[in-house]
């Protein structure tokens, strides 16, 4: 299968099975008003949109930006969402971290 078309069709399973296909619509499901990471104060202003389209927010106490990724391991992620449950999958059965890091066509740093 080409990998357009591969990347396509994980992409709408992840969706089917996660409820969402992308990080930004993973953030916004599970994460859908962050608290500050600074200050802790659980009423943040939005402020945007990043690059990948996840929403930034501010602290309106002090003034941090972050978005409902920051904190979480998908912080500073450029690889698909479907790449990361197709990680998970697979060290959840016990796959060995060089096999999981080829199978899901990533780096063993990266992994």
């Amino acid at each position: 299968m080409p990998e357009p078309l591969h990347d396509a069709v994980r992409g709408r399973m992840v969706r089917e099975e996660a409820g969402s296909g992308i990080l930004a619509e993973a953030a916004e499901l599970y994460r859908p008003s962050p608290a500050c990471p600074s200050y802790g104060k659980p009423s943040p202003w939005r402020d945007g949109s990043t690059d990948a389209g996840v929403r930034r927010w501010r602290c309106p106490r002090c003034g941090a930006r972050f978005s409902s990724l920051t904190g979480t391991v998908l912080e500073h992620c450029k690889k698909p969402l479907a790449t990361w449950v197709d990680f998970a999958r697979l060290t959840l059965l016990a796959v060995p971290l060089d096999a999981c890091a080829k199978m899901c066509r990533i780096r063993h740093q990266t992994a």
